[in-house]
């Protein structure tokens, strides 16, 4: 990224990275995708006959071995990002977003948790879904991860295309600051939230952008981004390769019998958050959003912070 995109990226947790992948690289995931959607890579089922559904494709290379998103995540991490999945390591899953329903309207289909009804403009964060609190070690580790949306066909308005909410990820981030025993996700039970959703922490739907973009531009998105997906107005499919990184210090994956049982008791009680104490303090709230970020970004981020105190 240069300095105007480093700058985006610390103030709004998004920035578009166009002509990310070079013409040959895009072809070759391209080729790969519409071959696996064909009826004879289907056993003669024409997948893309589907109303408002979706498919996942697994591609070769994975972005991982792309050169390109090496010097990014160097740049960003200082090399400490590390592929969420390990079948990430090999394969670039690629997210398929089939047209909706004649009958459907252009609103964002994804909500942030509970009963938040699906046409609501409620965004989310990835590992709060109230299905797997408790159930995984532990949700605070979105707050250093990253994800990256290429694209590999264009989407236009209404085309399915990624919705985020700029600059949210400050807010969830003040949110989690003023209590930091709740990162592990038990507020996402409360009433309140179980009606609206992250909107009463991010804000509302003021700053809700849908991501219109080229085939082969990218998207980089902090991990406390607010963000959904939207419905594809459009008349041809979706396509996106969506891949996410975490600071590879994180201890995550699914939780044990004991830790279950332990995160249920804190809940009960209404004791504050311990996991930092068991898997180290890349767990904690950070003081500063990207304080376990690359140093390019720490500095971009400070810069911004003194311009902001400046005025």
């Amino acid at each position: 990224m240069n300095q105007a995109q480093l700058r985006e990226f610390v103030t709004h947790g998004v920035v578009s990275l166009p002509s990310f992948l070079t013409a040959a690289q895009l072809e070759h995931y391209r080729a790969q995708a519409w071959a696996q959607l064909a009826p004879e890579a289907n056993d003669g089922e024409d997948v893309l006959d589907g109303r408002g559904g979706g498919t996942s494709l697994g591609l070769t290379p994975s972005l991982d071995e792309l050169p390109q998103m090496h010097a990014l995540l160097q740049q960003i991490s200082d090399g400490r990002f590390t592929p969420e999945h390990e079948r990430e390591v090999t394969h670039a899953f690629c997210k398929v977003t089939l047209p909706a329903s004649e009958a459907a309207v252009p609103l964002p289909g994804t909500v942030g948790g509970g009963n938040v009804p699906f046409e609501s403009t409620v965004g989310h964060i990835d590992g709060y879904n109230p299905r797997w609190v408790g159930s995984a070690r532990p949700a605070g580790g979105a707050g250093t991860m990253v994800t990256v949306v290429v694209y590999v066909e264009d989407v236009d308005s209404h085309g399915g295309g990624y919705c985020y909410w700029r600059g949210g990820c400050h807010r969830v981030h003040a949110f989690f600051r003023a209590q930091p025993h709740v990162v592990d996700g038990r507020f996402v039970r409360e009433d309140e939230f179980q009606q609206h959703g992250w909107a009463g922490i991010y804000g509302g739907d003021a700053a809700r952008t849908e991501n219109v973009a080229r085939a082969g531009d990218a998207l980089l998105v902090h991990g406390w981004t607010p963000h959904s997906a939207s419905r594809n107005m459009r008349s041809s499919p979706r396509m996106a390769i969506i891949q996410r990184w975490n600071d590879k210090r994180l201890s995550l994956g699914s939780a044990t019998q004991e830790e279950k049982d332990e995160f249920e008791a804190k809940v009960a009680a209404g004791a504050p958050y311990t996991d930092t104490e068991r898997y180290g303090e890349a767990h904690a709230v950070p003081r500063e959003l990207f304080e376990h970020w690359g140093a390019e970004v720490r500095e971009a981020a400070a810069t911004r912070d003194r311009a902001a105190a400046a005025l």
